[in-house]
């Protein structure tokens, strides 16, 4: 929409910024982007990184946020609370989002990525033995782009599909995934709490649901944050023990439940099982789900891939796309608290701290 961005990231993404398309590009690491921008007087903020988490931290914000102007983000809510008592930060807007999955929004934006308008960059593709090493490398800062797993690797696959004239049919009711027993608040590295286990049961579509066999899943931030606890006090805590990680994919579709319409077996799909939607404690699937080698997801929460479209260009697509899609345009979103996001037009100034996470 013509709007001026600016970004901080580190080191080794700057080049990757400016190949984006980015008006300026702070190095957090050496510059304070606080200092840097002083009276820049951004419409939107957008924050992937918890910069803030004390109220002096947040003071600071608005010698660079306008007056009316908004600070969004998806990670430090519990700052967000305290600003309710501070009087230093009045006729500035501050609102904690979490994505909220939905067809539509995700419809458009796999049309941009058909369309040549999006492009979902791709630091690496790592095997389906290496989902603790994908998961490390999405929370250290450093990946330039998304971080897939690649399911259908040689030695990952143990229950291949079998197509009938009925439809796609699995050779067996056992798979192999990834669990998490129990929460890992402890460590820097949250994922070295999972293994791999086989079999692991798989599961069947309820009402409105579909089973995938995941092809490409995606590592993302909030995956060790749940993984972690850190969700927990966030109203997303999660409900069973053991669970599979893993909230987005993209791969064919087994079956579909009672009351599925939209897809039907042999429908490529890119699918998001949502933080919001698969830790809900009255969730009839989830938590989570995509690291392991079928998954169950509302067909409310995935859509089809056009064939010219390679699965692995749109895996990493949900949570990262949604996120940044609604906290810009808002979408089907809205704040924690129901509020309407970011509606950015031409010539507006957007700040995004940590540009190359998601």
């Amino acid at each position: 929409k013509g709007a001026h961005v600016t970004t901080t990231v580190p080191p080794s993404c700057i080049d990757w910024m400016i190949q984006l398309g980015a008006d300026r590009v702070i190095n957090f690491r050496e510059e304070s982007w606080v200092q840097e921008l002083v009276g820049q007087d951004f419409d939107l903020i957008l924050d992937f990184v918890s910069w803030a988490r004390s109220l002096p931290e947040m003071g600071k914000v608005s010698e660079v946020l306008r007056e009316r102007g908004q600070y969004i983000s998806n990670s430090n809510w519990e700052v967000f609370d305290l600003l309710k008592a501070s009087s230093g930060m009045c006729n500035r807007f501050f609102k904690a989002m979490i994505p909220k999955v939905n067809s539509d929004d995700l419809n458009t934006l796999v049309e941009w990525v058909a369309d040549k308008k999006l492009e979902v960059f791709i630091d690496q593709i790592c095997p389906f033995s290496e989902v603790r090493h994908a998961l490390r490398e999405c929370i250290v800062g450093q990946s330039c782009g998304k971080v897939l797993v690649d399911h259908l690797g040689a030695e990952n696959i143990s229950k291949p599909m079998r197509v009938t004239d009925r439809g796609v049919k699995l050779s067996g009711k056992t798979m192999k995934g990834w669990l998490c027993h129990r929460y890992n608040p402890y460590s820097e590295h949250p994922a070295e709490e999972l293994s791999c286990v086989e079999p692991v049961p798989v599961p069947s579509p309820g009402q409105g649901q579909a089973l995938v066999q995941v092809h490409f899943a995606s590592a993302d931030p909030m995956d060790s944050n749940l993984i972690s606890g850190t969700y927990f006090s966030y109203r997303f805590p999660v409900w069973r023990f053991p669970y599979v990680p893993g909230f987005d994919a993209a791969g064919v579709v087994v079956s579909v439940g009672p009351g599925s319409t939209k897809v039907k077996a042999g429908d490529r799909v890119v699918l998001s099982m949502g933080v919001v939607e698969s830790c809900a404690k009255e969730a009839t699937f989830g938590p989570a789900g995509a690291f392991a080698e079928y998954c169950v997801c509302p067909e409310s929460q995935m859509v089809k891939v056009p064939d010219e479209v390679e699965l692995s260009q749109v895996a990493g697509l949900p949570l990262a796309g949604l996120t940044a899609y609604q906290a810009l345009f808002t979408g089907r979103g809205s704040s924690t608290k129901g509020e309407v996001l970011g509606d950015i037009s031409e010539n507006s100034k957007v700040l995004v701290l940590g540009g190359n996470h998601g």
